[in-house]
């Protein structure tokens, strides 16, 4: 398999798993038509929970919403989290579905920047761990976000609707027969590409992140390198054709690790975009659901903040490998 081989191989494993990434079998036409079958249905299935989730929210958009404490804006704006957190996962998959070649070709591309065999693996097995550690966390903290979404759900003795907006609470809004526009097979069945992508989408967040980790190594031992060159060079070291060895030997160093970039970017750029944008906005919809209509007691206020702080854990915390980036950034040059 190419997890094998990867720099992040827990998340690499589960992503070839549904398909999204090729492996040994897809010598055979037909293994790599079933590989490809079964991420797209994962894809299709992503989007036409998107619209079921819409369609289940037609009540709420559609009628008065009972303790209603705020405005028609933020109760609307409650709702939009519900969309945010199924299209954010259905639109990154899409887009990995679309780019499944980038990162075979992105693991080639780290795997040359190393001179030595032992110094990769010293570093792989840094970086396996990592994306280890994250892709674990996070698949327990799906499970126990599911948990505490479903909570609410279940500790009401009333027929209601769940906006699915992950903020620990459900607008009670009357709905009749006639107006449940959507099976309930149509909606389990929907709950699971609903959640699947939602995991998948995070393994791929953990393959960015994990990139990014790599590429701050390269970028940190390039600065300390160039340190201690400037250091020799100061105190009558290196000759001049040392020098110039040396500095041909950064320089393709650069080069490399400047199109290393190019590749991270191109792979997974959009991908991280989205990813934030929308983790804000669902963290935004649930604080303006908390307004709009107050979780009821104890366990609905725990359920709330916890995804709450979910969620911004998401968009803040999980990026900070990436911001340590472009911190390490900000020393990174040829020579000063």
């Amino acid at each position: 398999m190419f997890a094998e081989k990867s720099f992040a191989p827990l998340p690499t494993l589960i992503l070839e798993l549904f398909g999204f990434l090729p492996t040994r079998s897809d010598e055979t036409k037909f293994s790599g038509f079933l590989r490809r079958a079964i991420a797209a249905m994962h894809v299709i299935g992503a989007w036409v929970s998107v619209v079921v989730q819409f369609l289940r929210l037609t009540p709420i958009l559609m009628q008065p919403i009972s303790n209603q404490n705020a405005g028609t804006i933020v109760t609307l704006f409650s709702v939009v989290s519900g969309f945010s957190e199924y299209g954010r996962s259905a639109a990154m998959i899409t887009i990995y579905y679309f780019k499944n070649n980038a990162f075979p070709r992105l693991s080639a591309g780290i795997t040359g920047l190393f001179t030595y065999k032992s110094q990769r693996k010293r570093f792989y097995q840094k970086w396996a761990k990592l994306a280890r550690f994250l892709s674990l966390l996070i698949l327990m903290l799906q499970l126990i976000g599911q948990l505490f979404n479903w909570v609410p759900f279940l500790w009401f003795n009333e027929n209601q609707i769940d906006t699915g907006s992950g903020d620990g609470r459900n607008i009670t809004v009357r709905v009749k027969p006639a107006q449940s526009l959507v099976p309930s097979s149509v909606v389990w069945g929907c709950y699971y590409f609903q959640t699947s992508s939602f995991a998948l989408s995070q393994q791929m967040l953990v393959q960015a992140v994990t990139a990014g980790a790599s590429l701050r190594t390269f970028l940190v031992e390039h600065n300390l390198g160039m340190a201690k060159l400037q250091a020799d060079i100061k105190i009558g070291i290196h000759d001049r054709k040392s020098v110039e060895k040396e500095l041909e030997r950064v320089q393709k160093r650069y080069s490399d690790i400047l199109v290393m970039n190019g590749v991270i970017s191109g792979a997974f750029g959009n991908i991280l975009c989205i990813a934030l944008r929308m983790d804000q906005v669902t963290v935004l919809g649930m604080v303006a659901g908390a307004v709009a209509n107050p979780p009821n007691g104890i366990v609905h206020w725990i359920c709330a903040c916890f995804l709450v702080l979910l969620f911004g854990c998401y968009c803040t915390v999980l990026f900070w490998p990436i911001v340590q980036v472009s911190e390490e950034v900000q020393e990174f040059n040829i020579f000063t």
